[in-house]
């Protein structure tokens, strides 16, 4: 397959696939802020160049979602020095997707928060299938660190979408968190462990007791944790960041994360 010259858009739409492993058409518009038919466009011209490669999906109702091909990977890494791989084609759409598809959704959020004022820097973001490359005993769904003028935050966020039921499992999940963050976790300790409820308020109630519990039988405070339910799909970084809808345990009503429109405005 010869190499074609990319375009700007080309470039950024490889690299955004890149970074999260795989994306929907409607991400990719929504997090690079291109017209949804400019987008189909340039994705059949990646497809058809080897740059971008699509999974193929049970029935029409799925969403196509697309990787990085061949020709994307030696683009990466003769421009970028990038080395990437090629992803597996073959995901349960029942089970990995929906978590995928809502881990996706939580990166675009802080992308695009980091891009709403000059004083935001986006120093690191990470995706849940980068992360699980560390082999370490826990990772976060996501991992962001953010610079807001001289104050760092970092974020450990799990996307709840009700998968995990029994009990004792969950609290050693939570456990097991806590001693990777202690031990094990090299990019700095998280301003916010954030669960994200996406089930509804009875899952929100029912991991909020757990997590309380096995902070009390661990004699920990829990400061950095809370939990908030939000509703599935696309999210907007102004009520993640500045609405009050967190909670945290062993405290009474709800909080934003950050109680200004940072500094940054």
């Amino acid at each position: 397959m010869v190499e074609i010259a990319l375009t700007p858009t080309d470039e950024k739409i490889i690299l955004a696939v890149h970074r999260y492993h795989y994306l929907t058409r409607e991400q990719i518009a929504n997090l690079l802020g291109i017209n949804p038919t400019h987008t189909n466009v340039v994705l059949r011209k990646l497809i058809e160049h080897e740059y971008l490669a699509r999974c193929e999906r049970p029935a029409v109702s799925f969403k196509y979602l697309y990787l990085v091909d061949k020709q994307g990977i030696k683009y990466l890494k003769r421009v970028h020095e990038i080395e990437a791989r090629l992803e597996s084609r073959n995901l349960t759409y029942l089970f990995q997707v929906p978590h995928l598809l809502q881990v996706n959704e939580a990166m675009i959020c802080i992308e695009q928060f980091s891009h709403s004022s000059s004083a935001i820097t986006l120093v690191d973001l990470l995706h849940d299938y980068t992360l699980r490359e560390d082999k370490l005993s826990s990772h976060a769904d996501t991992w962001a660190h953010l610079q807001l003028g001289n104050r760092e935050l970092r974020l450990w966020i799990e996307c709840d979408r009700a998968t995990e039921k029994d009990e004792k499992k969950f609290k050693e999940k939570i456990e097991r968190m806590l001693t990777c963050i202690s031990r094990e976790w090299n990019r700095g300790r998280p301003t916010y462990i954030l669960f994200m409820i996406f089930e509804d308020a009875k899952r929100l109630n029912i991991v909020y007791k757990w997590i309380e519990e096995t902070l009390y039988t661990l004699n920990i405070k829990g400061q950095t944790f809370r939990l908030a339910y939000l509703t599935e799909g696309a999210l907007s970084y102004n009520e993640v960041f500045f609405e009050p809808i967190w909670y945290q345990p062993f405290e009474k009503g709800q909080k934003p994360l950050l109680v200004f429109p940072t500094s940054a405005t």
